[in-house]
């Protein structure tokens, strides 16, 4: 039995070793059922009953039970190994990153500068709602990290980001740049 806490806790955790590996399952999608109900409820004040979550859990495990076992939708995963490198002594490396939330209607930007030793130097991370897709999401965490090295006056920088599609686009143009 794994021990987290006392009591109950303890309790629930015994009982959940004792499952089978589908009532396991169905266990763990009804807590992410109704976590995700919570949160639909925190932002447009509109969930489902109990009886509703609950056959969105087991609807969801049907899915993926008959998507696994006819091996639809299953191929083999590629991994590609990324780590991060620190910039030169002397310069810094910011990061950025975009992301899309809520279906579309809003976006997620996130830049991280760090310094030769890998310490963080400055963070922040934002959210604007409105419609938006992927690339438009990158493109603005990029504009808000430039934004943000040159209210800071960085002069040694390096721009790092993940969307390949970005990266591409702007150095498709043979001019060179200037951050100011």
């Amino acid at each position: 039995m794994l021990l987290l806490g006392s009591g109950q806790g303890v309790l629930f955790l015994g009982c959940l070793e004792k499952l089978a590996k589908n009532e396991f399952l169905l266990v763990l999608v009804l807590f992410w059922t109704i976590w995700n109900q919570r949160n639909a409820y925190g932002v447009d004040g509109k969930g489902q009953n109990p009886q509703e979550t609950v056959h969105l859990a087991r609807n969801f495990m049907q899915q993926f039970d008959a998507a696994f076992l006819s091996g639809e939708g299953l191929e083999p995963a590629t991994t590609h190994l990324v780590s991060w490198s620190p910039p030169p002594m002397g310069m810094l490396k910011l990061n950025f990153d975009g992301a899309i939330l809520n279906g579309g209607q809003a976006m997620g930007l996130g830049v991280l500068i760090r310094d030769a030793a890998g310490r963080c130097q400055v963070w922040f991370s934002y959210s604007i709602l409105g419609p938006s897709d992927p690339l438009f999401a990158e493109a603005q965490a990029c504009m808000y990290c430039l934004q943000l090295a040159k209210e800071l006056n960085i002069q040694c920088l390096i721009v790092e980001g993940d969307c390949l599609e970005l990266i591409q686009k702007i150095s498709a143009s043979a001019e060179p740049r200037s951050l100011w």
